[in-house]
């Protein structure tokens, strides 16, 4: 029983030290934290230009009539970082702007998106 014990506490030792090591790798608050929000941002920004041209790309598709990409590739693009891209593309294009279904599942991503975020920083795992 003490066995079962110590390795269930050696364990958890184990996991918090591992939270420290992603802390200092800068994903929390620590001096490495300001490179890794800069990759972050780059990261964003371009995934969110990809996403536009993606959806305006779908747009120009479904204006010819050809073979169209599907809404959950689209879906994935913004659940992937580009939420913002898409809700741009949907506002200059039009695109999708009358889909309701597809706008429901959009907005899923985006509550989806801001719950984890303020869970990350509450928890102070990423410091934005």
């Amino acid at each position: 029983l003490i066995r079962q014990y110590s390795r269930w506490f050696s364990t958890r030792r184990h996991q918090s030290e591992r939270w420290k090591r992603w802390r200092d790798l800068g994903i929390g608050v620590g001096n490495n934290s300001i490179h890794v929000m800069v990759y972050l941002y780059i990261y964003s920004f371009f995934f969110n230009v990809l996403t536009f041209i993606v959806y305006g790309w779908d747009k120009h598709l479904a204006i010819k009539n050809k073979p169209r990409i599907s809404e959950n590739a689209l879906l994935l693009f913004a659940i992937a970082g580009g939420t913002l891209g898409a809700f741009l593309a949907i506002r200059v294009f039009g695109h999708k702007s009358r889909k309701w279904p597809f706008l429901i599942k959009l907005f899923a991503v985006v509550i989806i998106q801001l719950v984890s975020i303020f869970f990350l920083q509450h928890y102070g795992l990423v410091n934005i």
